[in-house]
């Protein structure tokens, strides 16, 4: 991925991000070539190959971006976990339109990669993890936890409300989870069911 600073490159690179993002609105991942962005964007596949060495690099800058932009949405400082929880749900919902275009195509192991890589960017994480020892492990737990739960929240319609499963994540981050929580929290309907 073009690293540089040429402002006719930055143009071109958010010509093709754009390009790739407009196409994943009309066709599955897997139908989309490069040819077709470089259309789209009006630019040749030279200049394509100059940014970016494949369609997957585009999807990579994009979480770079999305990433970014959580991590600046964290209060300034280390956020306490809850506000870290509270701001995750939220900013998932947000980008709930984004969330179906992955699972529409089968990426959903790519959100799990990206938030395992960037929760390491995360001062709360970084230093918890660095105490307890091996961050990678602690990485990719919550990683993983906090990916099947969003990718669940968006199977069932996003029925509970974000602070609720904030909640319930930093219940479970601190060992403090009941069963009974979760029932008291969901419709009624649902609760029957546990």
């Amino acid at each position: 991925m073009y690293l540089g600073t040429n402002p006719s490159a930055l143009r071109s690179m958010r010509w093709l991000h754009r390009a790739m993002m407009e196409l994943l609105e009309e066709e599955d991942y897997a139908q989309i070539s490069v040819k077709s962005i470089c259309a789209r964007a009006e630019l040749s596949r030279q200049t394509f190959y100059q940014i970016f060495t494949g369609k997957e690099e585009i999807l990579a800058y994009h979480f770079s971006l999305l990433f970014d932009a959580f991590i600046q949405s964290l209060p300034a400082g280390a956020p306490q976990t809850r506000v870290f929880f509270d701001r995750f749900f939220t900013f998932f919902y947000e980008q709930r339109h984004f969330v179906h275009i992955l699972t529409r195509n089968h990426l959903t192991y790519l959100l799990e990669q990206k938030i395992e890589d960037h929760l390491q960017k995360i001062d709360l994480f970084r230093s918890t993890a660095q105490t307890a020892g091996h961050p990678e492990y602690m990485s990719a737990y919550l990683a993983g936890a906090l990916t099947q739960m969003l990718l669940h929240w968006a199977e069932t319609g996003y029925d509970l409300p974000a602070r609720t499963l904030s909640r319930f994540a930093w219940k479970a981050s601190k060992g403090d989870f009941h069963p009974q929580e979760l029932r008291s929290a969901l419709p009624a309907k649902a609760s029957e069911a546990l």
